[in-house]
């Protein structure tokens, strides 16, 4: 009982617990994010952004067009449509031009 009442810490013991005191305790200190964890954040969200590229390009490469996100069967009818006017368009522009000669 005696010892615990009377031991003091060494200076340098003392300001080493003070220096390190932040990582093993909860002050001002613990709501900042460490510079450690900003490279692997970095390689994370690059990986999802090349990723997300990847399947694009895939996309464009196999389709030649963009994927057809949130369209409904009302878009691809229209789709549907502005392809047959197209080509009744082309068939009559044809016929004009064989029609002339």
């Amino acid at each position: 009982v005696y010892l615990q009442t009377t031991y003091k810490p060494k200076p340098t013991a003392q300001r080493r617990y003070q220096q390190h005191s932040q990582f093993y305790t909860f002050n001002s200190y613990s709501s900042i994010m460490p510079w450690q964890t900003a490279p692997s954040l970095i390689i994370i969200g690059g990986a999802f952004n090349v990723g997300a590229g990847l399947m694009w390009g895939a996309q464009r490469l196999g389709f030649g067009e963009d994927k057809a996100i949130c369209q409904d069967e009302w878009i691809f009818a229209m789709n549907g449509r502005d392809k047959n006017v197209n080509e009744y368009k082309n068939l009559m522009r044809q016929a004009a031009a064989q029609a002339e000669k």
